[in-house]
C-alpha cells in the first residue's frame, strides 16, 4: 500500500460524486499495508477512504454504523497514555481481537475469526492459522 495509491482511490471516489445520482463507491474502505520510505525503512500504514473521497491515515480505525464510535472509544480507553506505533505485533493483534469482542459483545472461537497480518519483517499479507488465533484468544481470556 502506498499513500499515492490511497490518494488515487480517494480521488476516483471524489470525482464520481460530482455527477448527479452517481456514487458507485457507497462504502468506506480501510486500506492496510506497509510502505517503503525514502530511507529504505518500512512503515505500517492504515488509511480509511470514505464514499465522498476524503481519506485519512490512522493507527487504528473501524467502519460501520454503531461499531465506529464504540471501537474507537474502546481503542482510546485501552491504549490511553501509550502510543499505537509502539505496540508489538502480538499486542496489536490482541488489541484488535479484544476490541471486536468488546464492541460486538461476543466471545469468539478461533474458526469464527480471520486475522490478517503485515509486518516489518514480512511485508506480504498473511492470515493467522486457527491455532495462532486460538492462542491469542486464550491470552486475552487469561488477562481478563
Amino acid at each position: 500500500v502506498s499513500t499515492q495509491s490511497t490518494w488515487g482511490l480517494a480521488d476516483i471516489a471524489q470525482v464520481t460524486t460530482q455527477y448527479i445520482g452517481s456514487r458507485p463507491m457507497g462504502i468506506a474502505i480501510i486500506i492496510i499495508g506497509m510502505e517503503q520510505l525514502d530511507s529504505g525503512a518500512w512503515e505500517p500504514r492504515v488509511f480509511k477512504v470514505d464514499p465522498a473521497g476524503s481519506y485519512m491515515g490512522w493507527f487504528g480505525t473501524a467502519t460501520g454504523q454503531k461499531e465506529t464510535e464504540a471501537a474507537l472509544n474502546y481503542l482510546e480507553k485501552k491504549h490511553r497514555g501509550g502510543k499505537m506505533e509502539n505496540l508489538s505485533q502480538e499486542d496489536a493483534i490482541l488489541l484488535a481481537i479484544s476490541t471486536l469482542q468488546s464492541v460486538l459483545s461476543s466471545d469468539f472461537k478461533a474458526p469464527e475469526l480471520e486475522v490478517g497480518v503485515v509486518s516489518e519483517d514480512n511485508h506480504k499479507f498473511r492470515t493467522l492459522s486457527e491455532a495462532e488465533i486460538d492462542k491469542c484468544l486464550t491470552t486475552i481470556a487469561e488477562r481478563d
